[in-house]
């Protein structure tokens, strides 16, 4: 089954900004999570983001860079 809420970016340890799309949108920005994934283990990093990481309603600028090796991930969780 496709994740509609989700957008996964492949690690190029030097990409900060992020444009991303869900199907249905979101309706809150604090509903819009990101976490960076290993590759190897899976283990997930959550990555803290506020309102001024929004450069609109479809950017992430200024987060943190993700490495080669690992798997940054945009994802909708309305509660």
């Amino acid at each position: 089954m496709p994740l509609f809420a989700t957008n996964r970016f492949a690690g190029d340890g030097a990409t900060t900004s992020y444009e991303f799309n869900f199907a249905g949108k979101y309706i809150a920005r604090p509903h819009v999570k990101v976490y960076q994934e290993d590759d190897a283990t899976g283990a997930r990093t959550p990555v803290a983001i506020t309102d001024s990481n929004f450069l609109n309603d479809t950017t992430l600028r200024t987060l943190p860079v993700t490495p080669v090796g690992k798997t940054l991930v945009i994802y909708r969780d309305t509660p």
